[in-house]
């Protein structure tokens, strides 16, 4: 590798680097999406009462912004190995692409973390060898919507990783996310149910543990964790790939073109 390849793959790495550290902090796992449609009844609407739409939408959304500003840095990251791949024969994203790999299982330490190792290996070979592509193939505003385009296929493919090893995370521990499902659950329905007057609460505790444990829709619910969770996951990283990421990810590629000589 030149020294040009290894400053811009060590500046790629480092983002990478502080993109896995701030997934780990915000707890970021299988479990939270294991847990997340509980979290949007139990936070966005119990815990939230008396609240205006603001403050409201500012508490919801709090424990995301770590999980966001790690995706963001995921997708500047990269970004770097894009725009310094135009027009270039290298193999810096190979090489970035292994060594973030081998970083994402050591912050992470799970099932879940081999399957995100590999996604970015394939993001970041992906970046490096279609960034070339998508510059000769388009001929306005090239820097941004190569970049754009170049990093939604990147995403894409580590999206289909991730989603995978969020299946395979529950499906190897169904049992226990299914005990965390089921009382998370409960918690839920007991914040919902104890606004209802008349009714006292340790009998409307005792129904509500009986209803999830006894529950044959529960009990079916929790065969498919797995899928659901899985899909789940899906929809939101497709989201913000589409919406978000792949956007700014165009944006880093065009202000990095300004200071790239090709």
């Amino acid at each position: 590798m030149k020294n040009n390849d290894i400053v811009y793959a060590a500046a790629s790495f480092a983002c990478l680097l502080l993109s896995l550290l701030l997934l780990k902090l915000s707890s970021f796992s299988a479990s939270s999406m294991v847990n997340f449609q509980n979290y949007i009844i139990k936070t966005g609407i119990a815990s939230t009462t008396g609240m205006s739409t603001l403050s409201a939408l500012y508490y919801f959304l709090g424990p995301f912004y770590m999980v966001f500003a790690g995706l963001v840095l995921f997708a500047v990251s990269v970004s770097i190995i894009a725009a310094y791949s135009f027009n270039r024969d290298n193999k810096i994203g190979i090489f970035t692409g292994i060594i973030s790999a081998a970083a994402a299982v050591a912050v992470f330490q799970s099932l879940w973390s081999i399957f995100i190792g590999i996604g970015l290996f394939a993001a970041f070979f992906t970046a490096s060898k279609m960034a070339p592509v998508y510059r000769d193939e388009i001929k306005k505003w090239r820097d941004f919507r190569s970049g754009s385009k170049t990093i939604s296929r990147a995403l894409f493919f580590m999206n289909i990783l991730v989603v995978l090893g969020v299946f395979f995370a529950v499906l190897s521990a169904q049992s226990a996310y299914a005990v965390s499902f089921r009382s998370e659950m409960a918690d839920v329905m007991k914040l919902v149910m104890n606004g209802i007057p008349g009714v006292p609460s340790i009998a409307l505790d005792h129904a509500v543990d009986q209803a999830i444990n006894s529950s044959e829709i529960f009990n079916s619910y929790i065969r498919w964790l797995p899928v659901t969770t899985a899909l789940g996951a899906w929809f939101l990283l497709e989201l913000l790939r589409n919406i978000f990421l792949s956007n700014i990810a165009g944006l880093v590629t065009f202000l990095m073109s300004r200071k790239i000589s090709f």
